[in-house]
This record gives C-alpha cells, sequence and structure tokens, in this order.
C-alpha cells in the first residue's frame, strides 16, 4: 500500500467517524411556560393621568440550552417560537391573532438572551402579552380564565427556534410527542 492510500484511508475514517457524532452543538434542557402577572417579569406602567398602574398578564417561557461545542455562542439575535397547528389554534381562539408572528401579532412580546459559554449552559425567555385584568388603551381584556389555561396546556406544543447572526443555529421541539 503507497503512502496516498493510506492518507486517504485515514481521511475518509475521520471524516466517517467525525459525521458519526452523537454530540450535538446546542442541547434544550429544560422548557417552562407559565402564564404570570409577577411585575418582576412583565413589567407595569401607570397611564397618563391615573393613580394606579397596570400590570399586563404574559405567557413567559423559560429555556434553558446547554453548550457542547468548544465556542462561546454569543450572537444569538432571536429565539421564536414555531407553534404547532394545535397551539395556533388555541392562541388564535383565545388572542384573536397569532402572537408568535411578530408582524400579525397586535400584543407586546419581549425576549432575553444570555450568553453560553463553550461546555456551559445559557438562560432564553420569551414573554408574550396576553391582556390586563384592569381596563386600559394599552392592552386588551384578559381572556377568561378557562382560555388561559387552555392555552398554558397547550403552549409547549411547538418548537423553540434559534438564530445567530441571522441564521438559524438550532431547532428544539418543545416537549416529545404526544
Amino acid at each position: 500500500m503507497n503512502k496516498n492510500s493510506v492518507i486517504i484511508i485515514c481521511l475518509s475514517l475521520l471524516f466517517v467517524l467525525s459525521s458519526c457524532s452523537n454530540t450535538e452543538k446546542l442541547h434544550l434542557t429544560n422548557a417552562e411556560a407559565t402564564i404570570t402577572n409577577d411585575e418582576s417579569i412583565v413589567g407595569s406602567f401607570t397611564p397618563k393621568g391615573k393613580e394606579q398602574k397596570v400590570i399586563p398578564t404574559d405567557l413567559y417561557y423559560k429555556f434553558t440550552v446547554k453548550n457542547n461545542s468548544n465556542k462561546h455562542i454569543t450572537q444569538i439575535d432571536e429565539i421564536k417560537i414555531d407553534p404547532n397547528r394545535k397551539l395556533l389554534s388555541v392562541v388564535k381562539n383565545t388572542i384573536g391573532s397569532n402572537i408568535y408572528n411578530i408582524d400579525e401579532s397586535k400584543l407586546v412580546w419581549k425576549q432575553g438572551f444570555s450568553e453560553i459559554p463553550s461546555k456551559g449552559k445559557g438562560t432564553f425567555t420569551l414573554n408574550y402579552t396576553l391582556g390586563a385584568e384592569k381596563k386600559s388603551k394599552a392592552y386588551p381584556p384578559l381572556p377568561s380564565k378557562e382560555d388561559l389555561e387552555k392555552l398554558k396546556d397547550n403552549a409547549l406544543d411547538g418548537t423553540l427556534v434559534m438564530l445567530e447572526n441571522k441564521k438559524e443555529i438550532a431547532r428544539f421541539k418543545l416537549q416529545p410527542d404526544k
């Protein structure tokens, strides 16, 4: 066997072994969804000329992602939920629009990121405002408790999508198939 053949076989073997590797760059370790009006999470505002502040109620997601690579992830541009059909139907029936589509939603949404160090974990949050109990021009009336409970029960029926430098870097099902 000549030297070139040995090099080609070694490179081919290295390529096959690296492509068969089961380690993923990123791994979703936790996904939670709650409906909250905790002011420390959702914020508040006081309408002009009013004394009482208005605290909205949000659908609040919290995700923990593990970075299995040797590279820090620092340039997360956006995280978003890609709802499945059932979640989308529940959201549209409860809220009247697709809160997950920024262009279609008439409500406020917020996102929070943390850097994910190499071989470490990062936390990400998404808030989608659903309405407020107090009458306000800023927020629609809050849906019924039954509708909110149905939304909470289905909130993890979708996929988390992460974008870095405007390119998709990860896509995670939020819960196993039912």
